[in-house]
């Protein structure tokens, strides 16, 4: 990416419209909160899944959070809306 900020990401990620995403979990936690910041976390997936694919393209299906500890919450968000989310920690 040009540079490490949300928006590049996210320009970049409908542009390119990835199946994986391999991220530090700052880009995750960052990722679900502007999903969130359009419809209430707690929605039904149903109802988030267009919002999603927008902001990631729209066919993200796998994704590894690595370098770093990321919360169980965020990898139960993902993992409701159909995107597998793994960490790359042992």
């Amino acid at each position: 990416m040009e540079n490490p900020g949300l928006e590049t990401m996210l320009d970049n990620l409908r542009l390119v419209a990835p199946t994986v995403l391999i991220s530090i979990p700052k880009k995750w936690i960052q990722l679900r909160d502007r999903i969130c910041s359009e419809v209430p976390e707690d929605s039904d997936p149903q109802l988030m899944r267009p919002i999603v694919e927008s902001q990631v393209g729209g066919r993200l299906k796998w994704g590894l959070s690595a370098a770093g500890y990321l919360d169980t919450a965020v990898f139960r968000f993902f993992q409701r809306l159909g995107i597998s989310l793994l960490s790359g920690l042992e």
